[in-house]
């Protein structure tokens, strides 16, 4: 639609020459344009329409089919390409995130229904999808451990049962119940009473988790001490010898 041409001491362009301001037949925007390049309303021409875009103009020719909102009801007008690739039209976004909720949401799973809990009977409410994964729903954590405490299987038993023992980065093997190690255990065992404080079992082959009691030795603190320090002296020495054997066999 033409709204105003501009005279030659008005709206004159050096470059287009006679210009117009034109309203736009889809959104109804003004804008300029030159005057040789309108699409004046006349039978003689195809084009009888002014767009302010290409935008404007794809929109206004294409065709379209009258629907509904899904969620307002409002009236809207979509392309046949839409209607096959989407099954819901909507007039908005805000629309669109009003509907795509509970049931009608990409991801809904079947909802939540109403449980009790295995420990203290309370109702509780999960999801439908999470009632196949795990046979024993709890409304919190106390009651689950409450409830593995009573009907979980101990000691043999159980399934991450490895023997009632541990062993430790340093070599010692413990003594799961009683938090004791093994090697003090035996012996305490063998002599008929509770070992001091003071008193230290010695390993005779330096192997730390061969318990048996022919390895055992009873010894006070400060004999332990030395007995592995001496020990430790020789070892280090037989290092040494076999690294100057090593350099005599390279040499050769």
């Amino acid at each position: 639609m033409i709204k105003e041409v501009y005279k030659k001491n008005k709206g004159w362009d050096k470059k287009h020459g006679k210009m117009a301001v034109l309203i736009c037949d889809y959104c109804g925007k003004e804008f300029k344009r030159a005057y040789g390049c309108i699409n004046r309303k006349d039978e003689t021409r195809r084009y009888s329409k002014n767009y302010c875009s290409v935008k404007c103009k794809t929109m206004a020719t294409r065709k379209k089919i009258q629907k509904f909102c899904n969620y307002c009801g409002i009236e809207i007008y979509i392309t046949p390409f839409n209607l096959k690739s989407h099954k819901n039209h909507f007039c908005s976004r805000e629309c669109f995130l009003k509907w795509n909720y509970g049931s009608n949401a990409g991801n809904y799973k079947g909802g939540k229904i109403t449980i009790k809990c295995a420990f203290c009977n309370k109702k509780i409410n999960v999801d439908r999808y999470r009632q196949k994964m795990y046979k024993n729903k709890f409304c919190n954590k106390e009651c689950f451990y409450d409830w593995t405490k009573e009907n979980m299987p101990k000691g043999e038993n159980s399934y991450n049962w490895t023997g009632g023992k541990s062993k430790y980065p340093s070599g010692y093997i413990r003594i799961n119940n009683t938090g004791i190690y093994e090697h003090r255990f035996i012996m305490e065992k063998y002599l008929g009473r509770k070992l001091y404080s003071w008193e230290e079992v010695h390993h005779i082959n330096g192997i730390k988790d061969d318990n048996r009691i022919e390895n055992l030795k009873l010894l006070p603190g400060n004999e332990h001490n030395k007995k592995v320090q001496k020990v430790y002296q020789e070892i280090q020495k037989l290092k040494e010898e076999n690294q100057r054997l090593l350099k005599l066999v390279n040499q050769y």
